[in-house]
């Protein structure tokens, strides 16, 4: 289901099929918040939800390499074109003045650090948690699990019925139970995936694999 979809179902259970008293602008930013909250609980809750791998290739005497745009700066591991695993250490005992092939790695920021500058362009593979990208037009999806798009839908007519002072008990309650069923989905499947990241202050901790 689409932002588009999404925001349809909403207007069918405030009543309001076309725009009246809720624009299409202020009910993508109470779906853009539900989404978000989401998608965050959902991150704490099950980390494994959103966690990938990608490819990043090096540069011949840089000593540093930029982490994919939607990595949250918690990375699992990285293994080179072999197979063979970096080992996470300490920024400040690298020398990173001396050329070599880097068997160490560090994050900085949005950053990669290898103890040593490369001596030729290798293709790293990377796996890391991601952060879910934004709805912002009406054809994308939200990357929650498709079978609880629902949640949105309900959360955001909750929002909705909030501001408008009407009733919510009805749905309050079908939203608690959707939710409680798409976090219990999330822990079973991806139970022997990462264990979490919490979200706070744009910190985040992790646990590292056994």
């Amino acid at each position: 289901m689409n932002r588009g979809a999404i925001r349809d179902l909403v207007r069918h259970y405030i009543d309001e099929p076309v725009q009246a008293n809720w624009s299409d602008n202020e009910l993508n930013v109470y779906i853009d918040i539900e989404y978000d909250e989401l998608a965050w609980e959902l991150l704490n809750k099950s980390a494994g939800f959103y966690w990938k791998s990608d490819t990043i290739t090096s540069t011949i005497g840089v000593a540093t390499l930029a982490l994919p745009t939607d990595c949250i700066g918690v990375v699992e591991r990285i293994t080179d074109s072999d197979g063979s695993m970096l080992r996470k250490g300490r920024r400040y005992d690298f020398d990173i003045t001396t050329s070599g092939t880097p068997s160490w790695f560090d994050i900085a920021g949005e950053t990669i650090i290898f103890n040593v500058k490369p001596t030729v362009a290798e293709t790293y593979t990377i796996w890391y948690f991601y952060t879910p990208a934004a709805l912002d037009e009406d054809g994308d999806v939200p990357d929650i699990p498709t079978q609880f798009h629902s949640l949105i839908v309900y959360g955001t007519v909750i929002s909705a019925k909030i501001k408008d002072g009407d009733d919510l008990m009805a749905i309050g309650t079908k939203y608690a139970k959707i939710k409680d069923k798409m976090f219990r989905y999330a822990k079973e499947r991806y139970s022997g995936e990462p264990r979490y990241v919490h979200r706070g202050s744009g910190n985040y901790g992790y646990k590292e694999i056994e």
